[in-house]
């Protein structure tokens, strides 16, 4: 906009610097555990006559906070005792521990941690 008409009492009106929204420049630098982009606004109507600079055009903002998703590991399983029985049909019970827990939307851990 090269010109424009603006409501004045006189010949010098004071007017401040008026800008637009702020818009993106860039996609986030991380889809996730945190990142940044750069955005920007346009001038909309320069100051005249004495009427408040302009603020910022550009900003750096936290954007892809979420915790990336991590998918539960197992242990392998382990006999904790000894047979049921000396001679014959017995049980034997056996665990397992979660090496790394579930973040996010990652795979969850299994609920059995303990079987016969």
């Amino acid at each position: 906009e090269l010109e424009r008409d603006v409501p004045c009492q006189g010949e010098n009106c004071i007017e401040d610097c008026q800008v637009g929204p702020w818009v993106d420049l860039e996609v986030c630098s991380a889809v996730c555990n945190g990142g940044t982009k750069q955005q920007y606004r346009r001038i909309v109507a320069m100051p005249w006559f004495g009427g408040a600079v302009c603020p910022p055009l550009r900003r750096t903002v936290a954007c892809g906070e979420e915790a990336c998703p991590v998918d539960c590991v197992m242990g392998e399983w382990s006999f904790t005792g000894p047979c049921s029985a000396t001679c014959g049909q017995g049980t034997r019970t056996r665990t397992r521990q979660v090496v790394v827990p579930a973040k996010g939307q990652g795979s969850p851990c299994p609920t059995n941690l303990k079987e016969q």
